[in-house]
């Protein structure tokens, strides 16, 4: 798990990227892997961009809400 990440933000991090492809099938159809697998990716990998798509999205979330 990337520095300063908690299993917390695993959670909300595969709820993000569900809520984006709709189900679990779909979203495991794109990344050619199992929902189970989907852990919070190094930076600089594949899956990093993601990660940061769900970064901003958590940030403006939690400020929208002040």
């Amino acid at each position: 798990m990337p520095m300063g990440c908690s299993a917390s933000d695993l959670r909300e991090y595969r709820d993000y990227l569900r809520s984006r492809y709709g189900t679990f099938q779909n979203l495991d159809r794109a990344w050619n892997s199992s929902f189970s697998d989907i852990k919070l990716p190094p930076p600089l990998t594949k899956y990093w961009p993601y990660f940061q798509q769900f970064r901003m999205w958590s940030i403006n979330v939690t400020y929208s809400d002040i």
